[in-house]
C-alpha cells in the first residue's frame, strides 16, 4: 500500500516550528512525534530562558548542567534574569555570550559584581531591558557609586560595543543621565521608560524626542492603567509642544521581562496602536494604548 499525500519537507518542518513556539507544553508534545521532528524543533526549547530559580532543581540549573557551554552559546538566544537570582549566576552571560535579548532585573543592594563586566562584554545585544546604573556605575572612570555619572563616561559607555546594534531598550528606572544615555546610542530606534508609579520625568522625554536621531517610538509603561491615565492627565497640561510627539506611546506591562520575550508585549501593543493612529482609528491627542480591548 502506497503512502499517502505528504507535505514537502520544508514546508513541513515550517509548520512543526510555528506550532513548537505557540507554548513550551506544546513544543514538548510534539517532540514525540518523530525523530526529525524533535531534531527540527528541539533548538526552539533552548533559544530562551528565563532564571527565577537558582535552586539546583530549577530547570536553567539543570540546563546549564547538562549542556556544554559551546551548546549554550550557539542555541541560546533570549534570557531573563531575575534580580533574585544574579549571586550565583555570574557566568550566564559569560557562557551565552550570543544572546540578543536580555533582561536583568531589580538587584536589590547591589548586583553580582561580574554581571557588568559580563553585560558589556556581549555583542549581539538588539534588545536590553535592565537598570541603567549598574552598567553605569561599573564603567565609570571615578569609581563612584552614584546616579551623578561624569558626561564622559555617559558617552563613552553609549559607544561601547556592546550597545552597537541596540535597537529596542527599556530602562527600569529613569536616572538623570538616562536620556544623554540613550540618545548617544547608536542604532536605538524603541525606547521605553518604566515608571513603577513614578512621576514621568518629561525634561527627559523631551531630550530623548529632540535628540535621539532614529527614535520611531518612545513607550510610557507602568504596571496599571490608572497609573498611566495620570501620566496621560499630566501630559495633556503640558504646554511644550515637544511632547505632543506622535511617536509617544503609553501603555502597561504584564510582566517585568516582557520586552525581551516573544508574544504580545508592550513593543507590540505600541506598534499596532501607532498603526491605527496613523490610519485615523485615535486622535492624533490620544496616546494610550489599551493591552486589553
Amino acid at each position: 500500500m502506497s503512502d499517502g499525500p505528504a507535505f514537502p519537507r520544508e514546508l513541513e518542518r515550517a509548520i512543526f516550528e510555528l506550532a513548537a513556539r505557540t507554548s513550551t507544553s506544546v513544543l514538548l508534545q510534539l517532540l514525540l512525534v518523530a525523530q526529525r521532528v524533535h531534531t527540527w524543533i528541539e533548538p526552539i526549547l533552548y533559544e530562551t530562558v528565563c532564571i527565577e530559580d537558582s535552586s539546583p532543581e530549577s530547570r536553567p540549573s539543570r540546563l546549564f548542567a547538562a549542556r556544554s557551554r559551546e551548546f549554550l552559546a550557539t542555541r541560546v538566544r533570549r534570557i531573563s534574569l531575575s534580580g533574585s537570582c544574579l549571586r550565583g549566576n555570574d557566568a550566564v552571560l559569560e557562557i551565552c555570550n550570543r544572546i540578543t535579548h536580555l533582561a536583568v532585573g531589580s538587584p536589590g543592594s547591589h548586583y553580582a559584581e561580574n554581571i557588568a563586566k559580563n553585560l558589556l562584554a556581549l555583542r549581539n545585544l538588539r534588545c536590553l531591558t535592565f537598570y541603567i546604573d549598574f552598567v553605569l556605575d561599573e564603567a565609570d572612570v571615578d569609581g563612584e557609586d552614584t546616579h551623578e555619572h561624569d558626561s564622559n563616561a555617559i558617552t563613552s559607555l553609549a559607544a561601547s560595543a556592546a550597545f552597537a546594534s541596540l535597537t529596542h531598550l527599556e530602562l527600569l528606572e529613569i536616572v538623570p543621565q538616562a536620556a544623554t544615555f540613550c540618545i548617544r546610542l547608536p542604532s536605538l530606534t524603541h525606547l521605553a521608560f518604566n515608571l513603577h508609579d513614578d512621576p514621568c520625568p518629561w525634561e527627559q522625554v523631551r531630550a530623548v524626542l529632540l535628540d535621539c536621531a532614529n527614535l520611531e517610538v518612545l513607550i510610557i509603561v507602568d504596571c496599571t492603567l490608572s497609573h498611566i491615565r495620570t501620566t496621560a492627565a499630566a501630559l495633556a497640561l503640558q504646554t511644550d509642544e515637544t511632547l505632543h510627539d506622535s511617536r509617544l506611546v503609553l501603555t502597561t506591562w504584564d510582566t517585568w521581562d516582557e520586552g525581551v520575550l516573544d508574544g504580545r508585549n508592550f513593543w507590540h501593543v505600541a506598534e499596532v496602536f501607532l498603526q491605527h493612529k496613523r490610519a485615523g482609528i485615535y486622535s492624533g491627542t490620544h496616546y494610550i494604548a489599551k493591552r486589553y480591548l
